[in-house]
């Protein structure tokens, strides 16, 4: 949870590459452990990533959000 979250922050603070890379580390553990909580809370992150979603680092998080 504290990396989804981290990652809303970063987003919200305008660094979105630092925000893409709080994702990964928090999908590799969604995907480790199976946590339906964090899935959700990674799939919330993209709102917070709107004015990226037309850069790469939009479509890095987007990909990473689509593997869960």
């Amino acid at each position: 949870m504290y990396r989804a979250r981290q990652a809303v922050a970063l987003a919200q603070t305008g660094d979105p590459e630092a925000a893409a890379d709080a994702v990964a580390q928090a999908v590799t553990v969604a995907q480790e452990t199976s946590s339906a909580r964090l899935r959700q809370e990674l799939h919330g992150v993209w709102h917070h990533l709107t004015p990226w979603h037309d850069h790469e680092t939009g479509r890095e998080v987007k990909a990473l959000l689509a593997t869960l």
